[in-house]
C-alpha cells in the first residue's frame, strides 16, 4: 500500500499541473551546459526545445533567454530572439551583449531607426560600468553606429561619436579611434547601388527620418529630381530644427534652381544655424548664382571661418573673387583649393596602407597624418595625432614643439 506521503505528492503535483505550476513544482530537466553542448553539435531542434523548456522552469535566467535569442536569430526567427532579448533589462552585462545582438537583429530586418538606439542603449550601458568595457562589445556597436552614420551621410553625428570613443578609451587605444574618423571623413558619398537599401530601410519603417532623408537626396543625385524634393521636404516640415536636413533640402532647391525657394528656406532658419559651415556655404553658393557677388564673397568666408577644410567652398570663393576682379584672391583660393585635394589625396593613400596592412601609424606616420591634419586646418585631428606622436616617441621634438603651439586636444577637457 503506497504511503500517505506518496498519495500527497502525487495530490500536489496533480493540483499545480491544473494551476499550470508544475514548473515551480519541478526542476530543469537539463542544464545549460548541456544545452550549449547540443548548440555546438548544431542540433539546433533539440538546443531550442531543451531552451523553452528550460525558460518555463527559469523564467528569469537572462543567459538562457540570451542563448535562446541567439538559436533564434541563426534560424532566421528573428521576432521570437527580439522577444527573448528584450526579457534582459538593466546595466549588467546580460543586457550590454543583449543591446548589441538586439541592434543586429533589427539592422536584419531594416529597422535601422530603432537598431541604432539599442547599440545607443548598448554605450550608454557601458558607461555605467566600472570600468567601461571599450575593448569588446561597446566597440562593436560603435562600429555598427558608424555604419549607419555613414550609410545616412550624417557627418556631424559619425563625428561626435568617435571624438566620444577618443575620449573614452585608454591612451593606446586612441589611435584607432582617429583612424575610423580619418576614414569617415574621406568616405564617399553612397554610389546608385545603395539606394535600394535605403528603399528597404523607409519601407521596413516609415518613421525612419534619417533614411528618408538620405533617399531623398539620392533620388535628386540619380535623376528623380520631383521624388526627392518631396522627401526632403517632408523631412524638413517634420524636424525644421534639424541643420542637416535643411542644408540637404536648400542643396536640393539649389541642384534644381529653385533660388527663389532656397532663399525662403535660408531666410527662415534656426538661430544656430549661424555656426553651421555648410549652411554657410550654401547661403554663398545661392549668391553667387544669383550673381550676387558681394554677398556671395561674405558668405564663402564665413563658412571658411568656421570650417576651413571645404576645398569646394574655397573653389566658389575663388570664382566669386574673379567676378568681383580681386586676382590676388582668386588665385590665393584656387592654390588653396589644389593643396586641399592634395592634402586630401595624400590622407587617402595612409589611410588605404594602413588599411591594407593591417598596420597601426608607427612615431612618424603619426606625425605625418598630424601634419596633414594641421595644413587642412583641422586643428582638433591634428592635436590628437601630435599627441599620439608624442605617445610612441617622447622625444619627438617637433611633436612636443607642434603641442606647445596648438595645444593638447580640447576634446579631452570637457
Amino acid at each position: 500500500m503506497a504511503s500517505w506521503k506518496g498519495y500527497a505528492a502525487a495530490y500536489i503535483a496533480g493540483g499545480l499541473t491544473v494551476f499550470g505550476l508544475e514548473w515551480w513544482y519541478s526542476a530543469p530537466s537539463v542544464s545549460l551546459t548541456a544545452i550549449r553542448k547540443a548548440i555546438d553539435a548544431r542540433d539546433l531542434e533539440k538546443a531550442k526545445s531543451q531552451l523553452v523548456s528550460y525558460l518555463r522552469h527559469s523564467p528569469d535566467d537572462l543567459q538562457a533567454h540570451l542563448m535562446l535569442a541567439g538559436l533564434l536569430t541563426e534560424r532566421g526567427e528573428h521576432e521570437g530572439s527580439l522577444k527573448h532579448l528584450s526579457q534582459i533589462q538593466g546595466t549588467c552585462t546580460w543586457a550590454l551583449e543583449a543591446r548589441f545582438r538586439e541592434g543586429k537583429v533589427l539592422r536584419e530586418l531594416n529597422r535601422v531607426r530603432e537598431a541604432e538606439a539599442a547599440w545607443i542603449e548598448c554605450l550608454t550601458i557601458d558607461q555605467s560600468q566600472n570600468p567601461p568595457d571599450m575593448g569588446g562589445i561597446a566597440r562593436y556597436a560603435t562600429a555598427e553606429l558608424l555604419k549607419v552614420y555613414i550609410f545616412q551621410r550624417r557627418r556631424r553625428d559619425a563625428e561626435d561619436l568617435l571624438w566620444n570613443l577618443y575620449r573614452r578609451v585608454p591612451p593606446a587605444d586612441r589611435a584607432r579611434a582617429m583612424l575610423a574618423l580619418l576614414k569617415a571623413q574621406l568616405r564617399q558619398h553612397p554610389r546608385e547601388d545603395v539606394m535600394h537599401e535605403v528603399e528597404k530601410f523607409v519601407a521596413a519603417d516609415p518613421e525612419d527620418d534619417h533614411s528618408r532623408r538620405e533617399l531623398g537626396r539620392l533620388y535628386v543625385e540619380f535623376g528623380e529630381e520631383k521624388r526627392g524634393r518631396e522627401l526632403l521636404k517632408t523631412y524638413v516640415d517634420r524636424r525644421p530644427e534639424d541643420l542637416e536636413s535643411l542644408a540637404a533640402y536648400v542643396w536640393c532647391l539649389t541642384e534644381q534652381g529653385d533660388l527663389p525657394a532656397a532663399k525662403d528656406v535660408l531666410a527662415n532658419l534656426p538661430v544656430d544655424a549661424g555656426r553651421n559651415g555648410e549652411l554657410w556655404h550654401l547661403r554663398g553658393v545661392v549668391h553667387e548664382l544669383s550673381q550676387e557677388w558681394d554677398d556671395a564673397a561674405d558668405c564663402l568666408r564665413h563658412a571658411l571661418a568656421l570650417e576651413p577644410w571645404r576645398r569646394e567652398t574655397h573653389a566658389h570663393l575663388a570664382n566669386v573673387l574673379r567676378h568681383l576682379g580681386d586676382r590676388a584672391g582668386t588665385q590665393q583660393h584656387e592654390d588653396r583649393a589644389k593643396e586641399l585635394l592634395q592634402i586630401i589625396e595624400k590622407l587617402n593613400k595612409v589611410q588605404e596602407t594602413l588599411e591594407a596592412t593591417l598596420a597601426m601609424p608607427d612615431a612618424e606616420t603619426a606625425f605625418m597624418l598630424a601634419d596633414l591634419h594641421e595644413k587642412g586646418g583641422r586643428l582638433e585631428e591634428a592635436r590628437a595625432w601630435y599627441v599620439e606622436t608624442l605617445r610612441l616617441d617622447v622625444r619627438h621634438a617637433e611633436a612636443k614643439a607642434a603641442i606647445a603651439r596648438l595645444g593638447r586636444p580640447t576634446v579631452l577637457l570637457r
